[in-house]
């Protein structure tokens, strides 16, 4: 068993901010600075020989700042909380299974939405795939993305008119991708 505890922080400059500009005109085109703090735990095991688990948890705080106009405030579609499990199976030398789940917790929405705050979200994976096959030349896999087909949104960019972005965008459903290997 394995247990980790990480903090963070991340400084960044330059950043570029979708904003409707405002007089005067500014030659600065990246006029943004944000700073991210945050925890992370992590736990990874082996239950049995042949199982194994992982479960991660992040807690962090973004803030930013517009350096023309010293507007400043969290970021939007950051969301504070987030975290990752995980379940992988060897079956009989012959089938791997690999069952996840990712949580993104709420995140808020630009000051001109007036959607308000996005609601989070979980959802499941399944990996499905082979060992090494036929003289370790043959893979296949079948992964699964969304395996219950959850509905969420991620927050929209732009002003809320919906001139250009929607207030909020709804996320693909389920997808599946069957791949084959060959090892020449």
């Amino acid at each position: 068993m394995r247990l980790q505890l990480n903090g963070f922080r991340n400084e960044l400059s330059d950043v570029i901010i979708l904003t409707l500009q405002s007089s005067p005109l500014t030659p600065d085109k990246n006029p943004g600075a944000i700073s991210i703090n945050g925890v992370e735990g992590i736990l990874n095991t082996d239950i049995t020989r042949n199982i194994t688990a992982f479960a991660n948890v992040t807690y962090q705080y973004a803030w930013g700042k517009n350096l023309v106009t010293n507007k400043s405030g969290k970021v939007p579609g950051v969301a504070n909380l987030k975290g990752n499990a995980g379940l992988a199976m060897h079956l009989d030398n012959f089938f791997i299974v690999s069952v996840s789940g990712n949580w993104v917790g709420t995140r808020p929405s630009p000051r001109t939405d007036p959607y308000g705050s996005v609601k989070g979200y979980f959802l499941t994976n399944l990996n499905v795939s082979t060992e090494n096959l036929f003289n370790n030349k043959i893979t296949v896999s079948l992964n699964i993305h969304n395996l219950f087909n959850v509905k969420w949104l991620d927050p929209g960019f732009r002003t809320a008119d919906g001139f250009l972005y929607a207030t909020v965008l709804e996320q693909p459903g389920s997808s599946g991708l069957i791949k084959i290997g060959v090892n020449l």
